[in-house]
């Protein structure tokens, strides 16, 4: 069959089995063949949100997501070390350190929130946080900073 041949025979097949095809082609390191497949699938148009607004949604979660699993991660440590600072030879340093990361993290919260305008609520209730203690008299500056800076880029990203 001559290469005109067989990629017309492309066009008959479904999208599924284009896909297949492709997959086996990148298997065996076949450039050519998985170019002719690709230009043979057919083209659609779709009609989606603004990504300006896809952006800021998926943001917004990550936000939600960072924020929500380094309180609970940093709360449970924080706990685990106070309950081992009952013992002789105790951790309460530790659990210091860790409530200063949980303040931290509300103030660059609030900065953030205000930044993006986004209400502090709305990510803490989605965090499963909401009304959870911050120990904000813990607060670090160097840690405001860098938590700030994740919580930023997490949203622009």
């Amino acid at each position: 069959m001559k290469p005109s041949q067989v990629n017309k025979l492309f066009t008959k097949l479904t999208p599924h089995e284009q896909a297949v095809l492709a997959f086996e082609a990148l298997s065996r390191n076949d450039i050519n063949e998985i170019e002719i497949i690709v230009d043979s699938v057919p083209r659609e148009k779709y009609l989606c949100v603004h990504t300006d607004y896809q952006t800021r949604a998926a943001g917004m979660q990550n936000l939600v997501r960072i924020y929500g699993t380094e309180y609970w991660k940093n709360r449970a440590l924080m706990m685990m070390a106070l309950h081992a600072s009952d013992n002789p030879n105790g951790h309460e340093g530790l659990g210091v350190r860790f409530a200063a990361k949980l303040a931290s993290m509300n103030s660059a919260l609030i900065e953030v929130s205000q930044l993006f305008k986004v209400s502090i609520e709305a990510v803490k209730t989605q965090a499963q946080c909401k009304d959870e203690p911050t120990f904000d008299n813990y607060a670090d500056s160097k840690l405001i900073e860098q938590y700030t800076e994740l919580f930023t880029l997490s949203v622009m990203t």
